[in-house]
């Protein structure tokens, strides 16, 4: 398969930029980006699908497709050709983890293929050989950036998965040159972001962040996708930058979605909480066992680091991933406290959908008991065995371990201050 130029995978890998005064990474056309491992990836789509009346596959798709298209008619030169504008695509998908789906055949084919990728083989990885495709993002990100390089609707519908056990993935492309009823919606949702955004005031820096050596060591480690796989190994798992806002406008029509079919959004809400959960032991687990970890923490604490100045360093290491600002408040035997300045659930909500009725951090409330649980309960900064279920479930024998409550948020706080989380047994 072929490679991307260089001049474009240079261009790619340089569109992301972290906003000093906010906590968050910033890409292409403004759109901010988070980082996400495999794990919670495929755990929280496994999540938003548990219904199949929720009708949450097109959501899925239409979301990302939306984003992207926004972010790529912003990103787009104005002169640039047709060629040029599916090579960037190309590249920017490679450089952010998502494989290596060869944009540019659309160019000449009704067919674009993959022989990586980060949702598919994650997937499989982790539930195992599926009965149908299941790379919604990318299928989405394929279908948000034809449309906007083409000016009119273009549909993509994947009709092969590595998941399903083949050698590739497929999708087959429509293009709609009459029609732009897409793009006109993806436009009024652009609109629509904008105002929020425009009336947003984040939370100022705080001065005393956690480890910021760490921080700045994460942000220039090379955390880009392989030219050839597009996909980006690192801290035991596989990373990849996606636009932040994509699962926070998934997760809350889920919502809505569940209590339109007689559901309770409670149970919505603790299904969401148990993503975050996973996430927290095996992405921020496995970055805890990983070299690249252990390394950063002896420089920045010695060869000797207590759990605080564990929890520390992996503090710094979340601050460099998009998520806002951690600030370790209080870490005891029995409860963790911190904060989150600008937390990117928080933030990203009241930019796409006002103001909150409750608590919407999701992921921090579940990460933050996954890491007590696997402090205390879990002698994690002493295991020397991989995050698998086994050891999950061994957290669990003896306790029904720790849980998290976030106290104020930012989504809904008068005030607007950051979001404060405390997680006790």
């Amino acid at each position: 398969m072929d490679v991307v130029s260089p001049d474009l995978r240079a261009k790619a890998v340089q569109s992301l930029q972290p906003v000093v005064d906010r906590g968050h990474l910033v890409g292409p056309g403004g759109s901010t980006h988070v980082a996400h491992c495999h794990h919670y990836n495929c755990f929280l789509q496994k999540t938003l699908r548990s219904r199949s009346d929720t009708g949450m596959d097109a959501v899925l798709v239409n979301v990302s497709a939306a984003l992207f298209f926004v972010m790529f008619v912003r990103a787009f030169d104005a002169e640039w050709s047709l060629n040029r504008r599916l090579a960037y695509a190309q590249a920017l998908f490679r450089v952010r983890g998502y494989g290596n789906p060869q944009v540019t055949d659309a160019l000449e084919s009704d067919t674009i293929t993959a022989t990586a990728s980060h949702y598919s083989e994650g997937y499989k990885s982790k539930f195992g050989v599926q009965d149908e495709p299941q790379d919604f993002f990318l299928t989405g990100a394929l279908q948000g950036a034809l449309t906007a390089a083409y000016g009119c609707d273009v549909e993509v519908e994947q009709t092969s998965c590595i998941a399903m056990g083949d050698d590739k993935n497929t999708w087959t492309v429509t293009r709609h040159s009459n029609r732009q009823d897409n793009v006109e919606n993806y436009m009024e949702q652009a609109k629509r972001l904008q105002q929020h955004r425009d009336a947003l005031t984040p939370n100022p820096k705080p001065e005393n962040l956690p480890a910021p050596p760490v921080t700045s060591a994460v942000q220039n480690m090379d955390l880009v996708g392989d030219p050839e796989k597009g996909l980006i190994p690192a801290f035991n798992v596989y990373l990849t930058f996606i636009p932040s806002l994509y699962y926070n406008i998934c997760s809350q029509i889920f919502l809505d979605r569940i209590q339109e079919n007689n559901m309770s959004r409670a149970l919505g809400v603790r299904l969401l909480k148990e993503a975050g959960h996973v996430c927290g032991f095996y992405t921020l687990g496995n970055i805890l066992l990983s070299s690249e970890f252990g390394l950063l923490r002896k420089s920045h604490f010695g060869p000797s680091p207590g759990a605080h100045d564990s929890m520390t360093a992996l503090f710094g290491v979340v601050n460099a991933f998009g998520w806002g600002y951690w600030q370790l408040d209080e870490l005891s035997d029995d409860t963790l406290s911190f904060s989150v300045h600008n937390s990117y659930e928080a933030y990203n909500y009241r930019e796409y959908f006002g103001e909150a009725d409750e608590p919407v951090c999701m992921l921090h409330m579940g990460g933050g008991a996954a890491i007590m649980n696997a402090l205390r309960h879990g002698d994690i900064l002493n295991f020397n065995g991989p995050i698998d279920r086994d050891y999950v479930n061994s957290v669990f024998k003896e306790s029904d371990g720790f849980s998290s409550k976030e106290e104020q948020c930012f989504s809904f706080d008068e005030d607007g201050r950051p979001c404060r989380f405390r997680v006790t047994e």
